[in-house]
């Protein structure tokens, strides 16, 4: 009887040992588990933070490519800054003033010194400059030249001093379109106005026939 008890109990012992053994190798796989799903979801999260989105991309591409298209425009195509009788409300007045001593022209050649103007105008009056055979002294007013009795409206410009390469003219002498009566195209330089004489002092840059 001893014995059968004694059996019994090392049988129990066996049986309760195994079913701890058995809790704790559950316990650890479920870890292990869990452990990989962690790292997983980590891993996931680390890639889509580091993958850039390629919308923005492209949009910052594209805003990329605009601006230098403006860029590009810009430099390619340069905007004529001249002073004109249509882009400046003051040339224009003084253009179409009754006299060339009108107050107005003095106070534009002070505010515009050295700015570039163009305008249509006309030779008035041209000589030799001294005693020079090629340096000239010219008088232009603005519109077309109607006679030698009519001073038309506006400032009395002169040119002193200048040779046809300062009228960004090629050959040595004149050409036959330089002359009184002829109606040319002027881009010149501000330089002053006499309020004595009335003339209006330009540096030309440019004269052509029109």
């Amino acid at each position: 009887m001893k014995r059968i008890v004694f059996s019994t109990l090392i049988s129990l012992a066996l049986v309760l040992g195994l079913a701890s053994c058995g809790d704790g190798s559950s316990g650890s796989s479920t870890s292990v588990v869990s452990s990989e799903i962690s790292s997983s979801q980590s891993a996931s999260a680390s890639e889509s933070e580091t993958i850039p989105d390629s919308s923005s991309a492209e949009v910052a591409s594209s805003s990329s490519v605009a601006s230098v298209s403006a860029s590009s425009e810009s430099i390619s195509e340069p905007k004529n800054t001249n002073i004109t009788a249509d882009t400046n409300e003051e040339f224009a007045a003084i253009l179409a003033a009754s006299s060339m001593y009108d107050e107005s022209i003095e106070k534009f050649a002070k505010k515009y010194s050295y700015s570039t103007i163009e305008f249509d105008g006309c030779i008035t009056y041209i000589t030799n400059h001294d005693d020079y055979d090629t340096r000239y002294d010219l008088l232009l007013s603005a519109g077309d030249y109607v006679d030698e009795n009519t001073q038309n409206p506006g400032p009395n410009f002169k040119f002193e001093d200048v040779g046809t390469r300062d009228l960004g003219i090629s050959d040595l002498f004149l050409p036959d379109f330089v002359d009184i009566g002829s109606n040319v195209h002027v881009v010149a330089k501000v330089l002053e106005f006499d309020d004595d004489t009335g003339i209006f002092e330009l540096e030309p840059i440019s004269l052509e026939a029109r």
